[in-house]
């Protein structure tokens, strides 16, 4: 079946092209010395090598509970002017993705905007860009999230588990590298 074979020319080049962005944020882990300069190279590798729509990392507010998008790269990155998301479960705009992986300090799979409930605040927005499936990933400090890797794109039920697996990795080395950051500025 042909249709079969180009499915699966298509996952192993995704999962090849995930590779590479693992390599390239690893690299990116080794050689930046501050965390702008890692989250800026991080997010700019996912949309270029991993040919995602767009990809933003959100930092808390620890006061207001609210996440400030620090760096976004990608096609409608003016989606996030003005966006309001929370931590705080009792409100809806802490009921979404990025608010529940900061929160519950684990990945948060949105397989399709267009029938996702917690996706309500933000469909009509996300609709404008074409995105249909969003990936949040925590990014933690010490154990504990302090930020989110938001992850962007058009298709529709793309998060496989050697996606998720991949995807959770980087996440992890993401935090890891933030670690190492924060552990140099106290020496």
């Amino acid at each position: 079946d042909v249709s079969e074979q180009m499915e699966s020319l298509a996952r192993v080049q995704q999962l090849a092209r995930l590779n590479a962005v693992m390599s390239e944020c690893n690299a990116a882990i080794i050689h930046c010395t501050t965390q702008d300069e890692l989250f800026e190279r991080i997010i700019r590798v996912v949309v270029e090598s991993g040919h995602l729509g767009m990809c933003w990392i959100g930092l808390t507010d620890p006061q207001t509970g609210l996440i400030h998008p620090a760096h976004a790269f990608g096609q409608g990155t003016e989606y996030l002017q003005g966006i309001d998301i929370s931590v705080h479960p009792d409100e809806p705009r802490g009921q979404g993705p990025a608010g529940t992986a900061v929160r519950e300090n684990h990945p948060v799979w949105m397989e399709d905007f267009s029938t996702d409930p917690s996706a309500a605040p933000w469909r009509e927005r996300a609709a404008h860009y074409g995105w249909r499936s969003m990936a949040a990933l925590p990014v933690a400090r010490g154990g504990q999230a302090f930020g989110v890797l938001m992850l962007y794109d058009v298709r529709v039920g793309w998060y496989n588990p050697e996606v998720r697996a991949l995807l959770e990795g980087l996440a992890e080395q993401i935090s890891f590298a933030v670690d190492k950051l924060y552990a140099q500025a106290e020496i």
